[in-house]
């Protein structure tokens, strides 16, 4: 496995996403906290790897959102499918999928599939590597109306470092794509609509805050403060990398 997300339901279960296996398959599945496997949540066949389609090799789910009564749960692609367009660039970004499941009857539920459009590679890289991607996603509209999702996209540019930005994503009015298995390129539809509300980045002047952003691959709510606001949370992944750093950031989320 791969692990890249995991939630915990109201019933106190694991949901876990694996990015790959040891033959590049993705999937998600179902947890006891004593770490016994209760259940599978089925992956479309449009994202398994096959010629010519599938998530491309780790660009898959690093993105996963449960909703606070257990009920729906989200998930999403780093990257575009094979047979939905090409990865980021500096010129342009990727069409990823944000895929929705209804987990409240007998067995999980494909209900519908949205266009999330990336933005582009903030930077050109200084050398040969540079992406962009769906890294992390949290259900915010119990506690932000105004939004579904809040969807971290995570940069990095080899030369330059990373670029962090926080959008809030509204789903109301983007089409269902479910039974599209290739989506057109560039998207025509109606996508998902997107709001930036945080940016944290290597490039000082276009960060928000002065923090030198690391792999940041994690949003959660944290405590109720003392103001009585609602927290964010952030957090790295540092691959295991000396050079790299865990880093944790706290928000204030101010109405």
């Amino acid at each position: 496995m791969d692990a890249e997300e995991v939630v915990l339901t109201p019933d106190r279960k694991l949901i876990i996403s694996s990015e790959r296996d040891l033959k590049d398959v993705p999937w998600i599945r179902v947890f006891a906290l004593d770490g016994v496997m209760l259940g599978e949540i089925p992956v479309p066949e449009k994202f398994i790897p096959a010629e010519g389609r599938g998530v491309r090799k780790n660009l898959a789910f690093e993105a996963m959102a449960l909703s606070p009564d257990g009920e729906t749960l989200f998930f999403a692609n780093e990257q575009a499918l094979v047979q939905d367009g090409p990865i980021t660039t500096p010129e342009h970004g990727t069409q990823v999928r944000i895929v929705r499941y209804d987990l409240s009857g007998d067995a999980p539920r494909e209900v519908v599939e949205y266009v999330y459009v990336t933005e582009p590679i903030f930077a050109a890289p200084v050398g040969e590597y540079a992406d962009n991607g769906v890294v992390a996603m949290l259900y915010v509209k119990h506690i932000v109306p105004e939004y579904d999702l809040f969807v971290v996209e995570r940069a990095y540019s080899s030369g330059v470092g990373n670029d962090i930005k926080v959008f809030g994503v509204k789903l109301e009015g983007a089409e269902d794509v479910k039974d599209l298995e290739a989506l057109p390129y560039p998207f025509t539809g109606k996508a998902v609509g997107k709001t930036l509300l945080l940016r944290i980045s290597a490039i000082p002047e276009l960060s928000d805050i002065p923090v030198v952003p690391d792999n940041i691959e994690s949003i959660t709510f944290g405590p109720v403060l003392p103001t009585g606001n609602p927290s964010l949370i952030l957090a790295s992944d540092n691959n295991y990398n000396r050079p790299q750093r865990n880093l944790f950031l706290l928000f204030e989320l101010v109405p």
